[in-house]
């Protein structure tokens, strides 16, 4: 390969899935999008970053921030999905943090932890979707 284009990782992505290398080079990538994207263990920031000022906090909710992490699994799919690996850590990681951010946000009395703890959930729910390998038939 011998370059950093994702255009010519997806062209290559049979070749870096059948890598031997390609599960450390995932969990690294997942471990720092989890990480980024709060995904349960790594959930706990996103709420005690929520005690900030208001523009602060507002700005952790904004599309800059907490939606990286999704974005680069998103954008790496083609590349890296379509292995159990990514199938079971994705749709696992993401459906626990989804129920973990939703059960915790229906106690939650205070505004911003609530925001924070619903954000949590639809960042375990887009994780699990990118996870979720699907086939779309049109008839």
């Amino acid at each position: 390969m011998g370059t950093y284009r994702i255009g010519a990782w997806i062209d290559d992505a049979d070749l870096i899935r059948s890598h031997p290398h390609y599960p450390v080079a995932f969990l690294c990538i997942v471990l720092g999008a989890f990480t980024k994207s709060a995904q349960v263990p790594f959930h706990f920031w996103l709420p005690g970053a929520m005690a900030a000022p208001a523009p602060v906090s507002a700005y952790l909710h904004s599309a800059t921030m907490v939606k990286l992490g999704v974005y680069l699994l998103a954008i790496l799919h083609p590349a890296l999905g379509g292995t159990p690996l990514w199938h079971n850590l994705l749709v696992g990681f993401g459906a626990a943090t989804m129920l973990w951010g939703a059960i915790v946000a229906m106690v939650q009395t205070d505004l911003k932890r609530l925001l924070a703890f619903s954000t949590v959930s639809a960042l375990g729910t887009l994780t699990m979707l990118l996870g979720m390998e699907h086939v779309l038939s049109v008839k």
